[in-house]
Order: structure tokens, then C-alpha cells, then sequence
């Protein structure tokens, strides 16, 4: 038994620094792999979604102002944003896709003022 208590620290201390974990159905890699023309609609459904509850949750107040895209901004043009971005930041590929998102809507489409910054 004495054996096992090191072990059932360690595994403790281990979870404790691990932070809350949530599920993530989407990284970065898959979402732009979902991009490709014969899967677009996965994305660009993706994107929109995305876009959609950004915006009911600004309008609600439970969130400031991500980014800044013009009223009459496509479901085309945010994809295309997403695909700019990723490509661009290969890199970032392994990030849940929601930051991916995040970060492709606030460089295409970045809000006015210092407090609107992208996300790094």
C-alpha cells in the first residue's frame, strides 16, 4: 500500500494542475481539412454557427465585441477568412477550431479601439 501512495499523489497533483477540461469536437487541422471543396459546407456551417452566437451573445451583453464584420458580410467571405488565416498560421493548427475562428474573424474583420485587439 505504501507503494501506491506516491503513485496516488503524483496522479492527484497531476489533475489538480491540469485545469478544467471541456470537449473539443473540432482542432484547427480538422476544421481547415473541412474547408476542402468537396467538405465546404461542413466549414462554412461551422463558421456561420460561430458567427451566429457571437453575435446573440454581444447583442445579449455576455460578451464585448470579438470582431467587427460589416452587416452584409457573407457566409463566403468568413469562410474565406478562416482559410486565409489558417493558411497563414499553419502553425496554430493543432488549437481547438473556435480559436482558430476567433483569431482568423479578428484579423479579417478587427474592431475599432485598443480594447478589441486580437487575440495572440
Amino acid at each position: 500500500m505504501m507503494r501506491r501512495l506516491p503513485y496516488a499523489l503524483l496522479l492527484a497533483a497531476a489533475t489538480a494542475t491540469a485545469g478544467p477540461t471541456y470537449p473539443n469536437f473540432m482542432n484547427g487541422a480538422t476544421l481547415m481539412e473541412s474547408c476542402e471543396p468537396e467538405y465546404h459546407f461542413e466549414c462554412t456551417d461551422y463558421v456561420k454557427g460561430f458567427s451566429d452566437l457571437h453575435n446573440n451573445l454581444r447583442a445579449a451583453g455576455l460578451v464585448k465585441e470579438l470582431w467587427c464584420a460589416p452587416p452584409k458580410t457573407t457566409a463566403a467571405q468568413l469562410r474565406q477568412a478562416l482559410l486565409t488565416y489558417g493558411e497563414a498560421h499553419r502553425d496554430e493548427l493543432d488549437q481547438p477550431g473556435s480559436t482558430l475562428v476567433i483569431k482568423a474573424l479578428q484579423t479579417a474583420f478587427p474592431c475599432a479601439g485598443p480594447e478589441s485587439a486580437p487575440a495572440r
